[in-house]
């Protein structure tokens, strides 16, 4: 998805927001690096400007913020909402034009 990616995960120690932050950092190093060493990317001019407009309105971030500061955590209690969530990641891509059809995991 375009502007979100919805994720389901657990973390051990109890501590979501410092397994979104290590999630974080992790990924927007490896897929800043990736489009600045691929000059094929369609985007990557309006992508980085985008990121550099992001970057001076936080003071935490010291070269292009790629992902946003805040997340929208749900804590799954029981086994109807885990179900609701899968169904949502699997059908959203297809419900929003991005594949022809969604994956079926039965």
């Amino acid at each position: 998805m375009p502007s979100h990616v919805p994720l389901i995960f657990r973390s051990e120690n109890g501590d979501p927001s410092a397994l979104m932050g290590d999630l974080k950092g992790f990924t927007s190093k490896k897929l800043l690096k990736t489009i600045e060493e691929n000059a094929q990317v369609s985007r990557r001019e309006w992508m980085f400007w985008i990121m550099e407009r992001a970057e001076k309105k936080n003071s935490t971030v010291k070269h292009r913020q790629f992902w946003r500061q805040d997340n929208h955590p749900l804590e799954i209690w029981s086994l109807k909402v885990f179900e609701q969530k899968l169904t949502y990641i699997h059908q959203n891509p297809a419900e929003s034009g991005f594949v022809t059809s969604p994956i079926d995991w039965k």
